[in-house]
């Protein structure tokens, strides 16, 4: 049984989001404007961004989705005012949210920043993609799973024991024997919405072996328990391989802009005792 750890890059949706700060209609030009709350501007921008992604038949199902998107800006901006009124904003885990959403901002914007830069891939290129994987496309498989899901260990290390195990029911039993709480279900899993690595090792396993995904906070012990062909092909198959092949790019882009200032500034963090990341937490 083999645990495969896997990272992913999520990318922001390529289109422009429009935003601008409250009280600072100094840099909003005339008519931008569209109504004040409590001395609150709303302009056009900032419901365009309340809009942002929305595709609309016609006109009348965009002024109707415009007026409930103002509404809803409207009835926010006077919440926000009622809770600046009762100090809620000064309150410290407001403030923690507010620092984190900030720090998550700014490193979405760097992945945009970067994903802008990537040139998308020729038609050769998708075609050439296709061809060359074709556990996604010819050959792509969707599996019937019985699935055990956990919470992860704080530890990586305490994961160790469920390595010699090689079927479900065993995994079962040492969650029981650890009184560790678990779900048990049935689940269908395709190779479209696995990272490649799992991929390679489901291909890979001998009939009834249990594998182990993480994700997040939680631990997956799946065994195959059928399989099916279900090709992918035409307009979808080439949405696909092309959605891959800009990410990978961002990837390797993201890599080669930021890595080496990563590694430096991760070398410079001082942790305080009892703190300090494992090994393979570290990387």
């Amino acid at each position: 049984m083999r645990i495969s750890f896997f990272t992913f890059c999520a990318l922001l949706p390529s289109m422009l989001l429009f935003g601008c700060q409250r009280n600072n209609s100094s840099l909003l030009q005339a008519g931008q404007v569209i109504a004040t709350v409590n001395g609150h501007d709303i302009t056009v921008s900032e419901l365009d961004a309340e809009m942002s992604g929305r595709i609309f038949v016609d006109s009348v199902e965009r002024k109707h989705f415009e007026q409930a998107a103002l509404q809803a800006l409207v009835a926010r901006t006077i919440l926000a005012d009622i809770a600046r009124g009762q100090k809620l904003d000064q309150q410290p885990s407001y403030i923690l949210q507010q620092h984190r959403a900030n720090e998550l901002l700014l490193s979405q914007n760097l992945q945009r920043e970067i994903a802008a830069q990537v040139l998308p891939p020729t038609p050769d290129e998708i075609d050439h993609y296709i061809v060359a994987h074709p556990e996604f496309f010819a050959n792509r498989q969707i599996y019937a799973l019985d699935q055990l899901k956990f919470r992860a260990p704080a530890d990586v290390a305490q994961l160790k024991p469920f390595g010699p195990l090689k079927t479900l029911a065993e995994v079962e039993q040492k969650l029981i024997e650890s009184r560790t709480p678990y779900q048990k279900a049935p689940v269908s899993l395709d190779v479209l919405a696995s990272e490649p690595e799992v991929v390679t090792t489901i291909a890979k396993l001998p009939a009834g072996e249990v594998f182990l995904v993480p994700k997040g906070d939680v631990i997956f012990a799946s065994v195959i328990t059928g399989r099916r062909t279900e090709p992918l092909i035409g307009p979808k198959a080439r949405s696909y391989a092309q959605s891959a092949l800009q990410n990978q790019r961002v990837e390797a882009a993201t890599v080669k802009q930021l890595d080496a200032q990563i590694k430096a500034a991760r070398a410079t963090v001082k942790y305080q005792s009892g703190f300090a990341p494992t090994q393979t937490a570290a990387k």
